[in-house]
């Protein structure tokens, strides 16, 4: 094999993160007021939101019962919502073990802390998404 052609995969993928970093998003082209070639005022966007609701808001007992599916679930541990679908594949037995509790609050933090005592808890947060308060 040629050495000068070997590239390891940490190479390229210091490579990768160099140049994802490097480049940046397009920039918008300042508008221009008709016939002065005066720039109109631009408004910034506002921050991209990670997850969850709006600030302020909560999740009623109602919403967080409708997400209660495999490919929608949702589950509440010391009163904050969190979306563990994408997780689900993750755990041992979850179609018997975590299925049945999505939607659920005091249902799941039981059984979780049955399970887990507060072991996992960190986990949880890492692992699922989450969306915002339980309204009590």
């Amino acid at each position: 094999m040629n050495s000068g052609l070997f590239v390891s995969f940490e190479s390229l993928f210091a490579i990768a993160l160099l140049l994802g970093c490097a480049q940046q998003a397009p920039q918008k082209q300042p508008e221009t007021a008709a016939g002065t070639g005066a720039a109109s005022p631009s408004t910034p966007a506002p921050p991209a939101q990670l997850s969850g609701n709006a600030k302020g808001t909560g999740i009623s007992p109602a919403e967080l019962a409708a997400h209660n599916k495999e490919n929608d679930c949702w589950v509440a541990y010391d009163s904050k919502v969190y979306d563990i679908t994408g997780y689900l594949p993750n755990h041992r037995d979850y179609l018997a073990l975590i299925v049945p509790l999505c939607g659920t609050s005091s249902e799941f933090q039981d059984a979780f802390t049955g399970q887990h005592g507060t072991s996992k808890v960190q986990v949880l947060q890492d692992m699922g998404i989450y969306k915002g308060e339980l309204i009590q």
